[in-house]
């Protein structure tokens, strides 16, 4: 990571197919892929010089859409409504048997896509597509998922990807279709959001995508936006009590120099 050296590439199972999205989580030993079409996660053991190993596949319910990892817990969202939860102790992932249909998908027919989980285990909260005003939450302390709570948001539209901050005080949710990012205090012992602060619609952005954290500096947390698959947005979040601000910083969004001209998002497809 240091260096950028380019490590290789490595071969998927004969079964693995994907339309171009493909979700990636790492455990201590192993990378998880899922792929889209063939509804399928693929284990990878990890080697020297970051080599990965093709170890096999395990069927889900539909196309992945968002994975994580917390110790020998792999949490998975998926197109189809369902969220579902494995065992990665072994060399492949075991189901827990909590495949269902998420609360947000009966209500509002929002899928969950992306999925963030606390630092402590306790929780699992997922974004929501489908135009929807929502996030969701499972209590995963005793090891697989509960019946997930539906936390609907006031503000933006289509809330795919959620990050939790470093200090799990906050939940950062980027609304895609508003192109906006909000922070709501996340409180770690309960698992109850409420509302804190939201951007106006990001300078030069259409679609968003995913986020990531930036270290925190001078009291202000940092986080950043994918954009159009060409810029990243950056933003400081600063926060007082029960009130907070999130503003896009001077010079974003930042243009990545390595994204390929000519791309842009149509909807959810790249053109």
């Amino acid at each position: 990571m240091a260096t950028l050296t380019f490590a290789g590439t490595f071969g998927v199972g004969t079964g693995d197919k994907s339309l171009g999205e493909i979700g990636l989580a790492v455990g201590d030993h192993a990378l998880y892929a899922g792929f889209d079409s063939s509804e399928t996660i693929a284990t990878f053991a990890l080697g020297s010089g970051c080599s990965l190993t093709f170890v096999g596949d395990v069927p889900v319910k539909g196309e992945v859409t968002g994975m994580k990892v917390h110790n020998n817990l792999l949490v998975v969202a998926d197109s189809n409504g369902y969220v579902e939860s494995f065992n990665i102790s072994g060399s492949l992932p075991v189901s827990n048997g909590d495949a269902q249909i998420s609360t947000a998908f009966t209500r509002f027919e929002a899928t969950a896509t992306g999925v963030d989980l606390s630092q402590d285990g306790h929780w699992a909260i997922f974004g929501d597509s489908m135009f929807n005003r929502s996030t969701r939450k499972s209590d995963i302390s005793s090891g697989k998922l509960t019946p997930t709570v539906v936390y609907q948001t006031t503000t933006g539209l289509n809330s795919n990807n959620v990050l939790l901050s470093e200090e799990q005080k906050f939940l950062y949710v980027s609304q895609n279709q508003t192109s906006q990012v909000s922070a709501f205090f996340f409180n770690t012992k309960t698992g109850v959001l409420t509302n804190g602060c939201t951007t106006p619609t990001l300078t030069g952005s259409g679609e968003l995508g995913g986020l990531a954290l930036g270290p925190a500096k001078n009291g202000r947390n940092f986080v950043y936006a994918a954009e159009n698959m060409t810029c990243i947005a950056a933003l400081s979040l600063a926060a007082k009590g029960t009130s907070c601000r999130l503003t896009q910083l001077p010079g974003s969004p930042i243009r990545d120099p390595q994204a390929p001209s000519g791309l842009v998002w149509i909807g959810s497809y790249l053109r």
